[in-house]
């Protein structure tokens, strides 16, 4: 396996890389001793003595690796769509704006202690880019090791669960009306730390789920598990979905395209949003 060496071990008979693992629920203690004492036994380095072991697999360790040195690591396979660039070429110049939003979001909540880390995706117009900066933004939240959340509740026109590869008929519209649990619905793309929450089957009225009874419910509960939520949502000139997804996340953030983005809509939608109590926390521009 091309990776870094692991740092050295840290005191009272821990390891660098076992409080990693043991962060990313890849590990307990019981199994952080049992690698001990085989690494002991071997001369084997931790990481490849817990996977002698099999207690983690290659891409666990990859994960804890890019903890302890605190580098990129891309999110790997080819099923994933090649406009999320963060997860292809996250060196590159297509790559550095969704990092630096992400940093501005991050300076963002942490300015505001206690603000839930649930954001709206929204724009008023279709071909705005919302759901390519939904994509990108989640899987730059990710590679900063934060527990995250691409859910999508755009019930019209719905393509994350397609760009991340993994497509399957269970979805969010499928724990709003009670027909599975979360597990069943929850898929995650070759990153540790990304999980991506399909739409599921189309509601023939979206609006009747996306309200503040079953999705709000949803939404506590999601809190509780993730460390980012982005919801990627439908673009405001369908309908007024956009929202209803805002108003159960809290915040948002407005993608617009100038010049194919309407002044006016974009204003239609920044209103809704104030009148929903939504903290609108910034808008991006898409020229692409």
């Amino acid at each position: 396996m091309n990776m870094p060496h692991e740092a050295a071990a840290t005191g009272q008979g821990g390891h660098a890389i076992g409080e990693h693992l043991r962060a990313l629920g890849a590990l307990d203690l019981a199994d952080e001793r049992r690698v001990l004492e085989e690494q002991a036994r071997s001369g084997l380095p931790f990481g490849e003595a817990a996977l002698a072991l099999g207690l983690i697999d290659a891409q666990g360790l990859r994960a804890a690796l890019a903890r302890q040195h605190d580098f990129l690591w891309p999110l790997e396979g080819t099923r994933v769509d090649r406009q999320v660039v963060v997860a292809h070429r996250p060196h590159s110049v297509q790559a550095e704006p969704f990092r630096d939003l992400r940093t501005r979001l991050q300076a963002h909540w942490r300015a505001q202690p206690g603000v839930p880390r649930a954001l709206a995706v929204v724009s008023a117009d279709r071909g705005d880019g919302r759901s390519v900066v939904a994509a990108n933004l989640a899987a730059a939240f990710a590679q900063a090791n934060l527990r995250t959340l691409l859910i999508d509740l755009d019930f019209r026109q719905p393509v994350q669960d397609r760009w991340f590869g993994c497509e399957r008929r269970l979805g969010v519209s499928s724990l709003l009306i009670g027909r599975c649990e979360l597990g069943a619905a929850l898929a995650q793309p070759p990153h540790p730390m990304l999980s991506v929450l399909g739409a599921g089957g189309l509601p023939p009225n979206p609006q009747t789920l996306l309200g503040p009874g079953a999705l709000g419910l949803l939404m506590a509960s999601l809190r509780t598990r993730f460390d980012v939520i982005v919801a990627d949502s439908p673009a405001w000139a369908q309908a007024s979905d956009a929202a209803l997804v805002a108003a159960q996340c809290g915040q948002a953030l407005l993608v617009s395209r100038p010049p194919h983005n309407a002044l006016q809509r974009s204003q239609s939608l920044l209103a809704a949003l104030r009148d929903g109590g939504v903290d609108c926390v910034g808008a991006t521009l898409n020229r692409h």
